[in-house]
């Protein structure tokens, strides 16, 4: 009996007639019922015994008993075939010769005695003796197809009577109610066939439910799966040290072996039988060659996204763009691993097949996470080769597949043609097996393919030799594309697979007849005979493996010129083509390929094309186009912008995707010009919904300019538009926006409180992911404020949500959050830890950016500490992630932060250097905040070196950004450098410098030393104004202290003493007490022994838990004057 997914049938004709229609129904209809059947899941297999009997099997009598058992395997399905011959009649004695078939068939013998032939007696036993019985299945199921007589027999009375029985058994079928039908020729009968044969599909194979995306999905990699199973013989090594791995907690393991040696089907064949004896355990397979395209890891990555988010429930959604689904991957793992470690008992095993058929651009495999959870069994599989190496970098488990072995070859042979009731005599099968290329499994499996459509089984010592006779798996492709040739025609089939090699996603059927000129039959009959290996992705074929491709490009794309004309050929067929996905991507695939980059960008600029390109993950391969066509000369921006003003018709959508695009490539002049241009459509259109968008686009690319007022504005209006559409969600991640543009802008009160509000909605809606990040950005704010027992507080809460969740990715970045609120309150060994588990889980999820982020403030904390050589040692391993990443923002803050360490060891030039550096780059993103941090971080260099000219003119730039940039808590930052250097100056000389002038409003040698006191004090009074209002309380502190410095300048030290010892009244830390004891002992001529006991034994104390450097030079400063030696 058929199995659910399986469509065997049994095909019912005479030994020696209908030839020329067996070998059209074998080499033709067959091949595409079967790929059609493998797009649906469905396994086809005919069984027609007219080839493979052997003269054994023929003389001993076991024809008649082979024929029915293979009746009984394919009920209810079943075609009789007739043409001139009633057929073999098997003697009394015949039958007599097969002891058993009597015993299981005991209405043979009266057949027999009636002069039945064997071909009647098929039909008899699984239709009309059913149907007598009652069954309708089998009758309905049947088909039979009889041709009309060619010729006459009146003078022949032994042929006459032949015929009599013909017409009478036929005549029997008709009165049977069974479906008939009548041909005249092979090809007729083919369409008879094949039409029959889809009804038949589509009715009893149907699924009546439409499959969402995974189920298509999975469809795809269980029907490859199943093809691959068929003749498979299991090497029992193989399967234990799979079973073994799949029980163990080992990392993964990695699968290796040559092309075609059977590593796909020894996963298909081991996921079958383990998933059938571990019922708790979810394999998911995926088999790269299924369709492999430069972006494919995307897909990948997608599929086991959406396996884990149906298996274990969860709600979130799958991003979309190409670096949040990278970025997320890892993520979603951890989803997984979360849900196993509550479900003992239940496992998780990821097949990952192929994966050197990935692109390119993919072969480094940065997207798998380094470390998985041993709760997460994941198996990998590639060929010999660079793949392979970057695997191997891992240091996981592997080994490799072996070629097969002389009895593994001869099992092989038996079971893969017994799939077909074919066989060999022992003498062919010692023949085949014992040929060394043999124990290649592809080289004997295509061998094997190629026999098996021989016609005259006395044609087969001749056929087996010849393709013995190939040199290798190469050479024996190169043989199987000439017979396709001798089948049809050598140009077409040319044409056909040059095309089918330069196509992105492949070709169906109907646009190879087109591209070859040829009917849709000659096609399907030219693609059938390579079967085996091609695959249909999405119902298009494409090659299976790497030898079939090879072949191709040496027998018919040796030449560039020819590649590059059937690209060209390729792109322009799909041009003319009903705009769609994958027209519009295999247009820009073959215009690319073809190296013709003006119709690269035409196509790119076309904003209708554009918009069905830049769907979901297929953005990064335009992003791709453009980042190669922008070093040949060609500006997006420019062409875009161009492209909008000339084109009246662009959808609103289509140009939004301009600024995505433009946003992607760091074009944000060009973004901003864009997103308003999409602003005032909106407008005009009233479309409230899209101008909400683009307004909160815009203000978040006006606050990365460094626009902050403007950005304000239009988050404002965004805010507005949701609240009237009533779209919460819109507006909560607005106003997240928002609260960050304050908190960038030192306005932290205000951050609190649209932060705070984002929390509420976020509660109202149940989004805890959106309640975990507003949760944080709180953190973020009091860690801003100084606020760290605070920080600490709210990183835990969402620490919280994120455990519940399971949400790996949350959980790394608040371990992160959580070492900085420990290390802002002195407890470095604490945050250290955190900031480690944050790196490693991080890196085990392939979430390099966080991981960079918590390495750069293990840096900062080994900084604070005085270990100058492990700071610059994170900060290096921090660089080399960014670069790997692209990601300039992030490189630009690490060479600032490096610039700063090489400022504390003294090494001022080095220190220029890296903040001119970053003040570069700055300049080439249009950061103005970052251009005024590093302007302002040149200047202190510049102060550290003595050149006081150049740093003021650079300090009071910094300054003045600032101020126009409306980031009011940075202004107490660049006071506190510009007074510091003037405080120096006005301690170290009696005469005015002459630049002072250019700085100091009237400032003249006479009263030079008083007009830049009073400026320094105004500057200090702002600045502790500005950090009061903030809550900042480090910045409060430290403006106190620059007005008493000034004090203490202009002799005032009565009012000295008075501020100090205030302050000591209301100090709210140690180091704060520590700091005004050094200054009471540094600026007063009272009590200088006391004071500075006191403030060197706090800073012992606070060094000791704590040993930033600032208070070594303290200590050392202290002791120093006391006469001790100083301790490092």
């Amino acid at each position: 009996m058929n199995k659910p997914s399986e469509l065997r049938i049994f095909i019912s004709s005479t030994f020696r007639d209908l030839q020329e229609e067996r070998e059209h129904l074998v080499k033709k209809i067959f091949p595409e019922i079967r790929a059609l059947c493998r797009e649906r899941g469905i396994t086809f297999t005919e069984i027609d015994l007219r080839w493979g009997l052997t003269e054994e099997e023929v003389k001993l009598g076991q024809v008649i008993r082979a024929c029915l058992e293979e009746v009984d395997k394919c009920r209810p399905y079943f075609i009789g075939i007739t043409g001139s011959r009633y057929g073999y009649l098997p003697s009394y004695l015949d039958i007599q010769k097969d002891p058993a078939l009597l015993e299981q068939y005991p209405w043979i013998e009266d057949a027999a005695l009636e002069g039945m032939s064997i071909t009647e007696m098929e039909a008899h036993y699984g239709v009309l003796a059913s149907a007598m019985e009652g069954k309708r299945e089998e009758l309905e199921k049947a088909r039979f197809y009889f041709r009309r007589q060619r010729e006459s027999f009146d003078d022949d009375s032994d042929q006459n009577d032949e015929l009599q029985k013909l017409w009478e058994y036929q005549q029997r079928i008709e009165k049977s109610g069974a479906s008939v039908e009548f041909f005249d020729d092979s090809d007729r009968l083919g369409k008879m066939i094949y039409a029959d044969l889809t009804e038949i599909i589509t009715r009893d194979f149907a699924d009546a439910k439409p499959p969402t995306p995974l189920e298509e999905e999975r469809a795809r990699h269980q029907a490859f799966s199943l093809s691959r199973r068929r003749a498979y013989i299991a090497n029992p090594t193989y399967l234990k040290q799979l079973n073994d791995h799949a029980k163990g907690d080992d990392p993964p393991l990695i699968v290796y072996a040559e092309s075609g040696s059977g590593k796909s089907s020894l996963f298909a064949f081991w996921a079958e039988q383990y998933r059938r004896k571990n019922p708790d355990t979810h394999i998911i397979e995926h088999y790269v060659g299924i369709g492999a395209t430069a972006t494919d890891h995307y897909a990948v990555i997608r599929h086991l996204c959406m396996e884990i988010k149906e298996v274990y429930g969860r709600q979130e959604e799958i991003p979309e763009t190409p670096e949040e689904l990278e970025r997320a991957f890892g993520h979603w793992l951890g989803y997984a691993d979360h849900a196993l470690s509550r479900q003992p008992g239940s496992s998780l095993v990821i097949i990952l097949d192929g994966l050197n058929q990935l692109g390119e651009t993919t072969n480094s495999l940065k997207w798998i996470p380094d470390t998985i959870s041993p709760r997460i069994r994941l198996i990998l599989s590639s060929t010999v080769e660079r793949t392979l190496l970057e695997l191997r970098k891992r240091g996981w488990i592997e080994f490799g597949i072996q070629a097969l072995s002389e009895p593994e070859r001869e099992a092989v042979i038996v079971r893969y043609l017994a799939e077909f009731r074919k066989s060999l005599n022992p003498e062919q099968i010692t023949q085949i097996a014992s040929d060394y290329k043999c124990s290649h499994p592809l080289f004997l499996k295509t061998l094997l393919e190629e026999i098996r459509l021989v016609n005259r089984h006395e044609d087969l010592n001749e056929q087996i030799k010849y393709y013995l006779d190939a040199t290798g798996t190469e050479d024996l492709f190169q043989k199987v594309l000439k017979r396709i040739e001798e089948d049809h025609d050598s140009q077409t089939v040319g044409d056909l697979l040059s095309a089918l090699w330069c196509s992105r996603s492949g070709l169906d059927e109907a646009e190879l007849a087109e591209l070859t000129s040829s009917s849709r039959l000659k096609i399907t009959a030219m693609v059938s005979g390579l079967d085996y290996h091609l695959v249909r992705k999405d119902g298009y074929l494409t090659f299976f493996h790497d030898y079939l491709r090879q072949a191709v490009e040496k027998r018919y794309l040796g030449n560039r010129e020819i590649r590059r004309d059937m690209h060209i050929r390729l792109a322009e067929y799909f041009t003319d083509e009903e705009l769609n996905k994958r027209n519009a991507w295999e247009r820009l695939w073959g215009y690319a390929e073809g190296g013709d980059d003006a119709k690269v960008v035409e196509t790119l600029v076309n904003l209708q094309v554009l918009q069905v390109l830049s769907v979901g993950n297929d953005i990064y391969d335009v992003l791709s186009q453009w980042t190669r066509l922008q070093k040949g000369g060609y500006d997006p921006e420019e062409l875009y912008v161009a492209s909008i003003e000339n084109g009246a018709s662009n959808s609103l959508a289509s140009v939004t995707q301009v600024g995505v695009i433009l946003e992607h490539l760091s074009h944000w002049l060009g973004a901003i010009s864009v997103y308003r241009h999409v602003l005032s459509r909106a407008l005009d259109e009233r479309d409230d919904l899209e101008a909400a968008k683009a307004l909160r686009s815009l203000g978040n690319l006006l606050r990365l300019r460094g626009a902050r007022s403007e950005a304000m504005e239009h988050l404002s209006d965004a805010l507005n538009r949701y609240e009237k559409l009533g779209d919460q969600r819109g507006k909560a991640y607005t106003l997240g926006n928002i609260g960050t543009l304050h908190h960038v802008s030192g306005d932290f009160n205000r951050a609190l409180e649209s932060h705070r509000h984002k929390l509420v909605i976020c509660e109202e809606l149940e989004d805890r992911k959106g309640m975990a990040i507003a949760i944080a950005s709180i953190g973020y704010i009091h860690h801003a404020r100084g606020e760290h027992d605070l920080a600490l507080k709210s990183h835990q809460q969402s620490m919280t949500i994120y455990e519940e969740l399971g949400d790996r990715k949350g959980i790394a970045t608040t371990a992160g959050n959580m070492g900085r609120a420990y290390a802002q309150r002195g407890e470095f060994d604490r945050a250290l830890e955190l900031l480690q588990h944050c790196v490693a889980v991080s890196e085990e999820l392939g979430n390099r950016k966080v991981m960079a982020s918590s390495i750069g403030n293990m840096g900062i904390i080994y900084h604070d500490r005085g270990e100058f050589d492990r700071a610059l040692e994170s900060y290096q391993r921090q660089l080399t992630v960014y670069e790997k990443l692209e990601d300039r923002r992030g490189m630009n803050a690490t060479l600032g932060n490096m610039g700063a360490i090489y400022s504390d060891r003294g090494e001022d030039e080095l220190a220029l250097k890296l903040f001119q550096q970053k003040l570069s780059i700055s300049k080439e993103l249009g950061d103005r905040e970052d251009i005024a941090m590093a302007i302002g971080s040149v200047g202190l260099c510049y102060s550290s070196l003595g050149d006081y000219d150049r740093a003021l003119q650079n300090l009071t730039q910094a300054l003045s950004e600032c101020h126009a940039l409306g980031l009011r808590g940075l202004l107490p930052y660049w006071w506190g450098g510009i007074g510091q250097l003037l405080l120096s100056l006005v301690e170290k000389n009696d005469e005015m410098p002459t630049y002072l002038g250019r700085h100091i409003p009237d400032c003249a040698p006479e009263n030079w030393r008083e007009v830049t006191l009073q400026y320094v004090r105004k500057q200090a009074e702002e600045s502790v104004a500005i950090a009061r209002e903030l809550s900042d309380h480090y910045w409060l502190f430290a403006g106190e202290i620059a007005i008493v410095r000034v004090n203490a300048a202009e002799g005032n030290l009565k009012a000295v003493e008075e501020q100090l010892n205030r302050l000591l009244h209301v100090k709210t830390t140690e180091e704060q007490e520590a700091a005004l004891h050094y200054w009471l002992w540094k600026l007063l001529p009272e009590g200088k022994s006391e004071h500075r006991a006191k403030a060197e034994r706090l800073y012992s104390d606070l060094y000791t838990r704590t040993p930033m450097i600032e208070y070594n030079r303290r200590i050392q400063e202290l002791r120093d004057e006391s006469g001790e030696q100083k301790d490092g």
